[in-house]
């Protein structure tokens, strides 16, 4: 049997990074637009049709949000966790764009995730599917913000992630609401 150089996960993110050189290779300073943020966060997924009795698995993650022009970042992180006797890992790279509602600030963005996971000691399963997300975050400080997220997840099977985090700005340049 031949074994396969080029799998769709790889394919996938490939393509979404040959998305990005436009915004690499501008010469202008993007932090004029906003700030580099990184962030943590725990929350549950509620899994439909990805593992063979569906509990409730608690996981925990990173981001780091880098600015993309006015109110919109590129999101790039992981997910881990063991829960429930399921192993699971996922990256994703999502774009997002911030909307100010009085005092908080709403997101919404779409993105990418290469999922992988293994079941009860099975081999582990790869996939690569799309999420929307949403969420509000909300100023506790300076240079940091208390994030609520809820992503929906096309695959492996339907999920649907709430998240609640810590965002932190690099860039020393807090804004003001």
């Amino acid at each position: 049997m031949r074994k396969q150089l080029v799998t769709s996960p790889f394919l996938a993110f490939a393509i979404f990074f040959l998305l990005l050189i436009p915004h690499f290779s501008m010469a202008q300073d993007s932090d004029a637009n906003g700030s580099h943020q990184v962030g943590v966060f725990l929350g549950r997924l509620l899994p439909n049709g990805v593992t063979s009795d569906d509990e409730i698995l608690a996981l925990n993650g990173v981001r780091y949000s880098m600015p993309s022009g006015n109110s919109s970042y590129y999101d790039f992180g992981g997910v881990f966790g063991n829960s429930e006797n399921v192993k699971w890992q996922s990256a994703f790279a999502s774009i997002r764009m911030d909307i100010p509602i009085e005092t908080l600030i709403g997101h919404a963005g779409i993105g990418i995730d290469f999922t992988r996971f293994e079941e009860g000691g099975a081999d582990p399963t790869n996939d690569v599917g799309f999420h929307f997300i949403g969420g509000m975050m909300s100023r506790i400080g300076r240079h940091s913000l208390f994030r609520f997220d809820m992503k929906l997840n096309s695959k492996p099977g339907t999920s649907l992630y709430f998240a609640v985090g810590f965002v932190f700005e690099l860039n020393g340049e807090a804004k003001s609401d």
